[in-house]
């Protein structure tokens, strides 16, 4: 062969092979065949997630086309789409066969309110868009165009009609919830529908009845425990009645940001209430000290969860509050067993109680996976699981405030025994401690009226028996006597030798002077630092008065104290008297203008020299 002939064969066997290639690729970018369920004339409901197919389309922008020719779709292992977080998209699809003769319609339930967002394209077998629909609880409700409270779609087939169902889930921060679609005829759904708000109306009714009755308690008794039991109704109540989609078609239908803040702040308001009820229900301050302060530290980490909706977004906050709720669960199990080891029976209570909300997520979840039967109490295990909890508890909590009430009587029966007891005992005390508080009191009364320094009647005393005197006074006449005296040089004194030798020496200033007053009215006062007043009451002259005054001065000049910083180089002290003769009946004296004149004599003294008496007769 020559050399040109060999080139020309090389090309062609090359082109042979690139339209070989090129058939394969167009034979394999075909739609992929569609696991297909028949409807016959029976068809009441079908779950389809074993009978679909799903595909991660993980950067979310494949189209339907896309979707379509793919080749990684796989087969569901359970009836639920998978959940969780992952990024991107999620597609399922099944083929609908209408074979029950007539034209047929029935809904395509996602059994869920909670996904972002979620799409129903309807194609025909030829690849043609027939039918498309939109839901999801980021979206208004006036878009969702089924009215019920989870995610649903009409699908309408005529005789023998198939359609292929691509249902297409999207989240806006990776957190999908795990569906479980179910198609049902329009009866069937009908009949679901009315059975499941019974059961959730005897669901809420229960709370609320609960709720209702625990606020009549707080009313009545003003427990702690039971008001954190009311709040931990409220807020679980409100997550639940906004988790089962309730709040999004009832009270907010515009509102799906404000439904998504609403589920993250009552769940974590509902374990931080629920933490600082068992605190106070199982006493776990006083009876596992070492426990308490991680439960005080989780109760209030998911207080700051109740402000992670700032964060934004959805995934983050719900993650937080998962962590949360995770912890909460944990610390509350470890309480509750380490209390067990003492035979606590509140913690015995909460124990059970956790046990039977835990079982009922758990048959719900393994009821998601497949593992379990669809039943009664796999559908609704959360309800019932929370339900039984929420009761037991309620019982614990009134089995409580009976044991609580029983002690408190039974302490009463023995006070009352031992106040009985007591009676025979405190009557003879009583008597015994009469005599003794008489003495006592009128100790009292004296100290009430004395200077506790010197002994002598205070000033509060003197203002009460100096107006009394004077008023008796002016009304029978005689004669009555008042001076007022202080030491000389005191500050000098306590400057020198100190305070404590100051008192020291009015003690014994107040003791000289009280030791020469031989009659039973007369009356040494203090009336103020080193300033003393004697009130004489005295029918001698008034020469005969102020000698005796002067003997006082002297025998304080006599008690030889020294000092210093005084000229007369001991202590001494200056006295202002003032006499009253004789007065005619009625005759009304001012007790200030006495004083005053007094005062006035004993400036009098001390002008001229101290250590002296000045008389105003």
């Amino acid at each position: 062969m020559t050399r040109p002939a060999f080139e020309l064969a090389y090309r062609a066997f090359r082109a042979l092979l690139l339209l070989a290639w090129m058939s394969f690729v167009a034979l394999s970018a075909g739609a992929t065949p569609v696991p297909e369920v028949h409807l016959t004339s029976t068809f009441a409901e079908v779950a389809l997630g074993r009978s679909s197919e799903v595909l991660h389309d993980r950067m979310g922008t494949m189209d339907l086309e896309a979707v379509r020719r793919s080749q990684q779709w796989r087969k569901l292992s359970s009836d639920a789409v998978p959940g969780g977080y992952s990024h991107g998209v999620w597609w399922m699809r099944v083929r609908v066969t209408n074979s029950s003769g007539a034209p047929l319609q029935a809904i395509l339930d996602l059994n869920s309110p909670l996904q972002d967002y979620v799409q129903l394209l309807q194609v025909d077998p030829s690849g043609h868009v027939v039918h498309q629909d939109e839901a999801g609880d980021h979206l208004p409700l006036s878009r969702w165009k089924s009215g019920g409270r989870t995610l649903r779609f009409l699908v309408s087939l005529g005789t023998a009609e198939s359609r292929d169902l691509y249902l297409r889930l999207a989240t806006e921060d990776g957190l999908h919830v795990g569906v479980r679609p179910a198609l049902r005829s329009l009866p069937e759904q009908s009949q679901h529908d009315q059975f499941d708000t019974l059961v959730h109306a005897l669901y809420f009714g229960m709370i609320l009845a609960l709720l209702l009755y625990n606020v009549v308690l707080f009313l009545s008794t003003r427990d702690r425990a039971l008001a954190y039991y009311v709040l931990h109704l409220l807020a679980f109540g409100t997550w639940a009645w906004t988790f089962r989609g309730y709040g999004l078609k009832y009270f907010w239908p515009e509102s799906p940001a404000f439904n998504q803040h609403v589920l993250l702040a009552s769940i974590s308001l509902s374990v931080v209430t629920q933490s600082l009820f068992l605190m106070h229900y199982m006493r776990v301050r006083v009876d596992a000290p070492r426990l308490y302060p991680v439960l005080v530290a989780v109760t209030a980490a998911n207080a700051l969860a109740l402000l992670s909706p700032l964060l934004g977004g959805y995934a983050g906050p719900f993650f937080l509050a998962c962590l949360g709720v995770l912890a909460g669960v944990v610390i509350t199990y470890a309480c509750a067993g380490y209390l067990l080891r003492k035979r606590s029976r509140p913690a015995l209570i909460v124990f059970v109680s956790f046990a039977a909300l835990a079982l009922g997520v758990t048959m719900y979840l393994l009821r998601l996976l497949g593992a379990l039967q669809p039943n009664f109490m796999t559908e609704y295990g959360p309800e019932i699981g929370s339900a039984l909890q929420m009761l037991l508890l309620a019982l614990g909590l009134a089995d409580q405030m009976n044991t609580l009430r029983e002690q408190k009587l039974q302490a009463e029966r023995h006070a009352a025994a031992a106040q009985m007891a007591l009676v025979e005992q405190l009557d003879t005390l009583v008597k015994a401690r009469t005599q003794e508080l008489e003495q006592v009191n009128a100790k009292l009364a004296d100290l009430s009226i004395k200077d506790e320094l010197t002994g002598a009647y205070n000033k509060r005393h003197f203002t009460e028996v100096f107006q009394t005197e004077l008023a008796r006074y002016g009304r029978q006449g005689g004669v009555l006597s008042f001076c007022m005296f202080d030491v000389d040089f005191f500050k000098a004194y306590n400057d020198r030798y100190g305070h404590p030798a100051g008192d020291a020496v009015l003690r014994k200033v107040a003791a000289t002077v009280r030791a020469r007053l031989r009659r039973k009215g007369d009356r040494l006062f203090r009336l103020g630092g080193e300033e003393f007043g004697v009130l004489l009451s005295v029918d001698r002259p008034a020469d005969t008065v102020a000698r005796y005054i002067d003997g006082l001065r002297q025998a304080i000049a006599d008690l030889g104290v020294t000092h210093e910083g005084s000229p007369f180089g001991k202590l001494t002290a200056s006295f202002g008297l003032v006499i009253l003769g004789s007065a005619s009946q009625g005759e009304a004296l001012d007790p200030e203008a006495v004083y005053a004149l007094a005062d006035r004599q004993l400036y009098e003294a001390k002008r001229n020299g101290r250590n002296r008496v000045e008389v105003e007769a």
